[in-house]
This record gives C-alpha cells, structure tokens and sequence, in this order.
C-alpha cells in the first residue's frame, strides 16, 4: 500500500488533490492510503508514528512553509519522496536542496502528478502479497489475503470464503479466529463486526443496522451494540479509499 501525505493550508487545495490521488488509484489499480494535514507540525507528530513514501508540500503556508517542513521530515526520513506545490516558481532552488522529486505548479495537472506517482512507483520494491498459511484436509495451503472475502469461525473450523467463489476450511483446532484477526485486521480493509467473522470492506455492498451484506448477497449479522464502530470504520474507509 502506497501512504501519502498532503500538508497544504488551503481546504479547496486539499481536497483537490486528493481527488486526483483517488482517481489514479482507481485508473490504476493501485491501494493508496492517503492522510491531509493543514499544518505541518500535525504532519510532523504524524510521522512518528506513521511512515509516509510520498509527501506533498505547499511550498507557501503559514507558521512552517513547505521547505521548513521538509527539512524537518528530512532529519528522520532520507527515503520519503518529496513533491512540492506553488503558485510561483522562486523557491525552485530550495525544494531541490532537500531532493524533492519534483516542484509542481498550482493549480495541479492530475497528468503531472500522475506521471509523478507512476515514475515514483517504479523506483519503490515491489511488495509480495501477503498471505497467510492454512492447514487442511490437503496440506498447507498459502492463501494471499487479497483472495478473501471474509472469513467465519464454525464449531472450530475457520471458514476463508473466496474472491472466486471457492471455500477453504481450515482443520479442526489448528487455527483460530484470533489468530486470524492478528493477521488481517493488520490491513486497513479488514474489519470484525462479529466475534465469528472477519469481514474484507472492499466486498461490502451495503450496511444496515443489523447485517453486513456483501456483493454476492451473502449477510454478515452485525450485533446491535458493535453498529455504531462498524459504520464509522467502514465510513473512513470509504473516505480513504
């Protein structure tokens, strides 16, 4: 998953620009996760906790401008990729001094900040589907979690339902739900809404008060006192996606 940072002090700017982020992920099939600061101190207490590949800096903010910012990111952070944004082109010679990628003018082409990202990607390791291995009737089986839809515990069996239809059933007491929840629930686009299912939100179709129900019009119960979790991290998900 590619994560981006945007730090810009102006609302419009930033929503903008996350547009066209979210456009190229769908045009490209690429995950993105991407985070909008209006001031580069809440970036900076981001990044101690969070590691960002790409950083995207208004040159021209209040307080800390985007070339103080990036020094700062730069003290703990060599590898991070910078790409500034200005409406004037005087400042050219700063940004390359921290070894921005690149320097844009506002208001943003989505083809330039496309290519960016794109001629960004190819220089990033390419990352092996995680996957996690299951012990069946047939042997191990190495299953990428990308492939599951969701996942249900029954009578000590872990169910792993499929992207293509297929089930796989895990042996009786070799796994258990928990062990699967430490694995998936790593990634953003998993949830529990239940404590017998693990649920992969790209898959959701629609959610009511009392189901999950997923594209293939399977229903995922939704106990009524884990509602209210459940719709507010499958809304941020949403925003994010």
């Amino acid at each position: 998953m590619l994560k981006i940072a945007i730090c810009d002090d102006d609302q419009i700017s930033l929503a903008f620009i996350k547009r066209i982020l979210i456009s190229y992920a769908k045009n490209t099939d690429t995950t993105l996760h991407v985070d909008m600061f209006q001031h580069g101190d809440d970036l900076l207490n981001a990044t101690k906790t969070q590691h960002y590949h790409i950083h995207i800096l208004d040159i021209m903010m209040p307080e800390m401008d985007g070339i103080e910012l990036a020094k700062q990111i730069r003290k703990d952070d060599t590898d991070a990729f910078l790409i500034f944004l200005t409406s004037s082109d005087e400042y050219t010679k700063d940004a390359y001094q921290v070894d921005a990628i690149n320097y844009l003018m506002k208001p943003v082409s989505p083809g330039k900040l496309a290519a960016i990202l794109t001629r960004i990607i190819s220089f990033l390791p390419k990352e092996e589907p995680r996957a996690i291995l299951v012990q069946t009737k047939k042997g191990l089986v190495k299953l990428p979690v990308d492939q599951i839809v969701y996942v249900e515990h029954i009578a000590h069996v872990i169910h792993f339902h499929l992207a293509d239809g297929g089930e796989l059933a895990s042996l009786t007491s070799t796994l258990t739900l928990s062990d699967v929840a430490d694995q998936l629930l790593q990634s953003p686009n998993y949830l529990q809404p239940h404590r017998a299912y693990i649920v992969n939100m790209d898959y959701i179709h629609t959610l009511t008060k009392t189901d999950i129900i997923l594209k293939n019009n399977q229903g995922i119960p939704i106990p009524c006192r884990r509602y209210v979790a459940v719709r507010n991290q499958y809304t941020e998900y949403i925003k994010q996606a």
